[in-house]
């Protein structure tokens, strides 16, 4: 076995332990997200941040209700989905088996970030658009 599937290896059990974890521990997510602060940018200006809703984003996610955790904020979800898919690849690389499902041009992360930026200031003046 080549040092870099060894590494592949490595990386995909550890991975799989990680989120094996997050889920046995979701339960106590609740109790943990209470003691939370208020979002001060929220609080004084009345707008909703990046990272409004992120917390009830994630508690959704935990429950399988993806739905509800898209309409608290998109991001969670983005991130969950593109961090399988970086670990689907990382499985199948520990099996001499080389697939790319996430792009690695240039224009991938400008694009998610247009997205997100252009999600994040209609989500301020469409209330619909949200659940926060």
């Amino acid at each position: 076995m080549k040092k870099a599937d060894k590494r592949a290896a490595v990386l995909a059990v550890s991975d799989g332990i990680i989120a094996a974890g997050i889920f046995l521990l979701r339960n106590k997510a609740d109790a943990i997200s209470e003691k939370f602060p208020e979002c001060a940018f929220y609080s004084r200006t009345g707008l909703l941040c990046p990272a409004c809703g992120n917390t009830r984003s994630v508690l959704a996610l935990l429950r399988f209700d993806v739905i509800t955790s898209v309409g608290y904020n998109p991001a969670p979800l983005y991130i969950v989905t593109l961090a399988l898919a970086l670990f689907t690849e990382n499985i199948a690389a520990s099996f001499d088996h080389r697939i790319r499902l996430v792009p690695r041009g240039e224009l991938f992360p400008v694009i998610c970030s247009a997205v997100f930026i252009l999600y994040y200031i209609l989500r301020n003046i469409f209330p619909v658009l949200t659940l926060c």
